[in-house]
């Protein structure tokens, strides 16, 4: 099962090793982060003066752009994944999360608004779908994170029916993979949006989100990542990850330096991510880091580096709201009724 953290203070909290995943008690300026949280209605507990606590710590736009949300579902996890990304940056540059600004790229990526992230190019993404929110933090690399389910998406739709009007979204050899899944709809759909989040980790990675034509992005995975019986054996059970070298091209170009990972989070989610060479981002983010930090950050693996030799995924750590928040501020939220 995946690790759930211990409470601790805001710049010791949870940190991976990652050569055994054992949590560390000491975390000083851990920039490789793995984070999911349950928000399911079962799960997330939390109060109206709770919810309006933990705005109150996001910045004023954030904030009120949550306070906008019609649906208690959306402001859960909205609320969730801004202090996921609050407490992941903490932790990164080792100070408390009050003094950290934050601001978007014109791609919509979070930006870490810190001279001290921009020089190390720490970088943060976070999604959110159903009853998961999700959050991956890199130094090394870009990083991109999504989330999906992996279940039809309309009840009264046949996955044929579907799979026609996305036809453009996947390329051939994709689309012959998908088939090959399995037999069954379910199995069809869960290889479908299995590659769906594995492109869109990568296009959040580089910071162009839904700007790229997913057509572009070829990527090639081994059946115990795409076939649905495969994954949850490989992965050993939820929250785990799934063993399996995925592959990439862009436009025929293999991408080299590119990492991508897949977790199996429940019977009907996945978590993917995609991690690879800071060079690979799209200038408004280097614009914006830039502005912060002239050096650009090296690359995630010298060129003709192989393959094998790519830095290890780190662990995977369940989190809940209280982790996520200084002693002071769990105190204050536990206090709310």
């Amino acid at each position: 099962p995946s690790q759930r953290p211990n409470q601790t203070h805001h710049n010791t909290m949870v940190c991976h090793d990652n050569n055994n995943n054992r949590m560390k008690s000491e975390a000083p300026k851990c920039s490789s982060l793995r984070w999911i949280a349950n928000v399911s209605e079962d799960t997330w507990k939390t109060t109206s003066e709770q919810l309006k606590m933990l705005t109150d710590l996001l910045p004023a736009n954030e904030s009120e752009r949550i306070s906008r949300m019609r649906k208690a579902g959306d402001s859960r996890r909205a609320t969730m994944g801004r202090v996921m990304l609050r407490a992941a940056a903490s932790q990164g540059l080792g100070k408390a999360a009050s003094e950290i600004e934050f601001s978007r790229t014109k791609g919509g990526k979070p930006m870490i608004q810190e001279a001290e992230a921009a020089e190390r190019g720490l970088n943060a993404n976070v999604s959110h779908h159903g009853d998961w929110v999700v959050l991956g933090m890199e130094e090394e690399g870009l990083v991109g994170v999504d989330v999906s389910s992996t279940t039809a998406p309309r009840a009264n739709l046949t996955a044929e029916a579907y799979f026609s009007r996305m036809k453009d979204q996947l390329t051939a050899r994709e689309w012959a993979a998908v088939r090959g899944a399995g037999a069954s709809e379910e199995e069809q759909y869960h290889a479908f949006f299995v590659l769906w989040a594995l492109k869109e980790a990568y296009s959040k990675a580089v910071g162009v989100g839904v700007c790229l034509p997913f057509s572009r992005l070829e990527l090639s995975a081994p059946a115990r990542v795409l076939c649905k019986a495969q994954q949850r054996n490989a992965a050993g059970g939820a929250g785990q990850r799934v063993e399996g070298e995925i592959r990439a091209t862009l436009d025929g170009v293999a991408q080299s330096g590119w990492r991508f990972e897949v977790y199996s989070l429940d019977a009907a989610h996945v978590m993917a991510a995609a991690v690879g060479p800071h060079a690979d981002a799209v200038p408004s983010w280097h614009a914006a880091r830039a502005a912060l930090a002239p050096a650009p950050p090296a690359r995630i693996l010298p060129t003709g580096t192989p393959a094998n030799s790519k830095p290890p995924a780190p662990g995977l750590a369940r989190v809940e709201v209280c982790d996520l928040l200084s002693p002071e501020e769990a105190a204050a939220f536990r206090s709310c009724h």
